[in-house]
Formats: C-alpha cells, structure tokens, sequence
C-alpha cells in the first residue's frame, strides 16, 4: 500500500511540475529521467514535393516530458552523422513551447524552386537549409526520420518522400 501511494504522490508531482515548466525544476528532470519519449503519430500530407509546394509534418508523442526532437533527411532508415539535419527543437509541457507532449505537432515545410527549405512552427521560422548540395539528383528520394531523445533513449520513424 505505501508502494502505491508513493507512485500516486510522484505522478501528483510530476503533472504539477510539468505544468509549471518542469523543465527548469530539477525534481522534474529527475522525475523524467526515467521516462521514455514515445512517438505516437507521425503524419505527412504529401509524399512526392515539388518546387513551391509545402510539406506538413504532423506528430506527436507521450511518455517523457522533456525532450529533443530532430527530424532529419537522410539515404537509410537510421538516424546517423551523415544525415542532413533539418530541425532540432527542445520540447516540453511549458504553454510557451512549440513542441509539447501529449499534443500534436505540425511543422510546415516550403520546398523553394532556388532549392531552399523553409519550415515553420506557429507561424515562426525554425530552419532554413539549402538542399543544393543534398541533392545529388532530381528526383531524389529519401528517408524522412523523426526522432524523439530523453537523454540516451531515442525512439524514430521513418517516413519515405521525393523531392522533384
């Protein structure tokens, strides 16, 4: 029974911190440590973008509280050094974040006809990359790998697009 009522009290803790920005609090950390960041969705609108159509990326996860996500483009399925990087976002349950657990998540992406990439998050720039030297040839198909982190433990999906 005390068993329980300790699980009860620190869940209690971790709900009130994580409304309060649980992120700066070291008890909240703490309390996420052992949290595992779970992706529960991740949604395209298209998988074939041409020059000046926009891709939404929409997803959304549970577990862990606190968390980086990166979404990457990339030749295979796994995440690693030779991918190109498109967004890396700290995340947690703070109103004034973007990117929160438990809630959907859309990123807009704009392919550029001069080969840029554009994306958005509540009508705020989060990254711009040029995709010229990424592009080895029209089409180019490639992986895209969202990945969720809590310190060591990462969870990814894939999704396949082109760019044309």
């Amino acid at each position: 029974m005390q068993g329980v009522r300790w699980i009860i009290a620190a869940m209690m803790l971790a709900l009130a911190l994580s409304g309060c920005d649980g992120g700066d609090n070291p008890v909240g950390r703490e309390l996420n440590e052992d949290l595992e960041p779970d992706i529960e969705k991740l949604d395209l609108n298209r998988r074939d973008i041409f020059p000046g159509e926009q891709l939404r990326i929409t997803w959304r996860s549970s577990g862990a509280f606190l968390f980086v996500a990166k979404l990457y483009f990339s030749s295979d399925p796994v995440p690693s050094a030779d991918d190109l990087l498109v967004i890396e976002e700290e995340c947690s349950n703070d109103s004034g974040d973007h990117c929160t657990s438990d809630e959907d998540v859309d990123w807009f992406c704009r392919y550029r006809s001069d080969n840029f990439l554009s994306c958005e998050e509540d009508n705020d720039l989060i990254s711009l990359l040029d995709l010229t030297t990424f592009f080895d040839q029209l089409p180019k198909d490639t992986n895209l790998i969202l990945e969720l982190c809590n310190d060591d433990e990462c969870e990814t999906r894939v999704r396949d697009i082109t760019f044309h």
